[in-house]
């Protein structure tokens, strides 16, 4: 066992042992700088024992040699660089650039919960990490908090490829289950094959529990932890967290799928998905502001009339004001902040009743009384006549476009009519996206339209684009089909599935280096049907009548996947 201490300011090889960094269960790590390039760099080291090693030791050293091979094939910004690998008398290490900031795991101590803008700034860093390792057949199967590095100036970095598993050489037998249990996929925790699939998983239990909290899945002993992974469905994470919009929730289901043909199939795929949202987030940012209802302060019932209808009422676009009391009756007036103050009409004092005899040929004070009353009861009639009609003329002003976002009817109707509201194109893409891809194929006059809305709230949207160019592909329009391939593959060239169908469309079109064209730049992205792409290739190459190219794929074909039958006839049929 290595004692840190003892190590410091210790020589090994060219590198000089400055700083302990940290200890794992496979080795330490420190500082040091490098005295012949002349830089500090960061060393992991594994001790060797004079005595007979044991598995774990044993485990151990094909670690770090496997990490050092693994890593040291990919270079990222996102990726930490090995850039070595060596062997003493007592150690075995690998040299790595030094990076300064925390792990994932110690800023989620910290804080617990991030929010989601910054969340899914680290996600973004992790599946670009991803997808490059997903180019060189990589899968790192260790995904976890405490393999996260988030440097000072907020760049991530993607740490520990030590059981990482390579095209042309594993470490491990089927039945080995390897990773951290927390984070493992389903079938990984099954000790099945997996493929990128099972570091996306991972990626969405790190997402859900930056999000939320929580880890999607937790259990007081590893059976329990492996039985929920592959049989119970996590929190829904808006339970957990209800600030957590329902797209970013559908994101991280999506990558939390039992069956990993359901989940994203690769980095890219999840990636995009995560940019849309952004996309989508950063247009309906301005619409989606503060829609308070904001009112007056309750009126003083003292105020006269004139000042009560000249006072202005704010309410916020989309919301709709409480009905205007009418007055033709009472002389009050209603406003949607206040109830309603009664405006006093003075009216005239009743006369005196004189308790005296009346004088002689003089009406008695019995006989005044109904006078003085229709008099009285005339007056206020009057004044509350006045009073309506003078209302009736102002009251329309109190609803002014200008002041409110109601206005009356031209008929004249007093009821307040809501001035329909910008339309907000966000919000309903999603929703036409999705119905759109439900009826393709059962009812795909709909989903077309439903693609031609959602194309028309937002032309550079690249599921939408993609999904009419299939539609027009599952109906044999290819020629129609075609554009919306382009233009999918303008706004993001990283879904194999783009190209793919292009070199397909190209195919059956018989435009055969148009398709061979497609069907490249589909194989440079390295997908997870890369044989059937080379299969496809190889046919145009046959068409063309050139046989020699299309063996030397046809035989990488079969390489990548010996039960493809496909490419077996087509080399059978060329003498291959």
């Amino acid at each position: 066992m290595i004692s840190p201490g003892n190590l410091i300011g210790k020589h090994i090889d060219q590198f000089r042992l400055d700083e302990f960094i940290g200890q794992g269960a496979m080795g330490v790590v420190y500082k040091a700088f490098d005295n012949v390039l002349h830089r500090t760099v960061a060393l992991k080291l594994i001790a060797k024992d004079d005595q007979p090693p044991t598995p774990a030791m044993m485990e151990a050293r094909r670690r770090l040699i496997q990490e050092a091979q693994a890593a040291g094939r990919l270079t990222h910004p996102n990726i930490v660089t090995i850039h070595s690998y060596g062997e003493t008398d007592e150690f075995q290490y690998i040299c790595m650039e030094f990076i300064i900031g925390k792990t994932l795991a110690e800023i989620l101590a910290e804080q617990k919960i991030l929010p989601v803008e910054e969340a899914l700034i680290i996600i973004e860093q992790i599946l670009l990490a991803l997808d490059v390792a997903n180019q060189g057949q990589i899968v790192h199967r260790d995904i976890k908090p405490t393999n996260i590095m988030i440097l000072n100036n907020k760049q991530t970095k993607v740490m520990d490829f030590g059981i990482a598993k390579l095209p042309s050489l594993s470490i491990t037998t089927t039945g080995t289950v390897l990773g951290t249990p927390y984070y493992m996929s389903p079938e990984q925790i099954s000790g099945q094959k997996v493929d990128i699939r099972s570091d996306i998983f991972s990626v969405g239990a790190l997402f859900y529990q930056i999000i939320t909290g929580e880890r999607p899945f937790d259990g007081e002993t590893t059976i329990t932890l492996a039985y929920k992974i592959v049989q119970v469905e996590p929190v829904p994470p808006k339970v957990l967290n209800i600030h957590i919009p329902q797209t970013i929730e559908n994101i991280c289901k999506k990558a939390l799928a039992k069956d990993p043909t359901f989940r994203y199939q690769s980095p890219m795929e999840m990636l995009e998905d995560i940019r849309a949202y952004k996309r989508r987030a950063t247009v309906s940012r301005p619409m989606t502001e503060d829609t308070t209802i904001k009112t007056r302060v309750a009126i003083p019932v003292r105020k006269t009339p004139e000042e009560i209808m000249g006072e202005k009422t704010q309410i916020s676009p989309g919301k709709t004001e409480e009905k205007p009391k009418e007055v033709p009756k009472k002389a009050t007036i209603a406003t949607p902040s206040s109830p309603s103050p009664d405006i006093e009409i003075p009216v005239p004092p009743k006369p005196a009743v004189s308790k005296a005899p009346p004088a002689p040929g003089k009406a008695s004070g019995s006989a005044l009384k109904p006078i003085t009353f229709a008099f009285g009861l005339l007056i206020i009639v009057v004044i509350g006549i006045i009073l309506v009609v003078r209302f009736a003329k102002t009251g329309p002003q109190y609803n002014r476009p200008d002041q409110l976002t109601i206005q009356e009817s031209n008929q004249g109707s007093s009821q307040p009519q809501v001035n329909p509201p910008e339309q907000k194109a966000t919000p309903n893409l999603d929703s036409l996206i999705i119905q759109a891809k439900d009826q393709l194929k059962i009812n795909p006059t709909n989903a077309r339209t439903l693609l031609e809305q959602a194309l028309f709230i937002d032309p550079n949207n690249f599921e939408a684009n993609l999904q009419l160019a299939r539609h027009f592909t599952f109906q044999q329009e290819y020629q129609k089909a075609i554009p919306y391939y382009q233009k999918a593959l303008k706004i993001n060239s990283r879904v194999p599935e783009v190209s793919f169908n292009l070199g397909f469309i190209y195919l059956n079109l018989g435009q055969y280096d148009l398709a061979i064209n497609s069907y490249a730049i589909c194989r440079a992205l390295s997908p997870p049907f890369l044989d059937e792409v080379l299969t496809n290739m190889s046919l145009c190459y046959i068409k063309k009548n050139n046989f020699q190219q299309a063996q030397l794929l046809l035989r990488e074909a079969l390489v990548l996947n010996p039960k493809n039958t496909i490419a077996q006839n087509y080399l059978k049929s060329i003498g291959g």
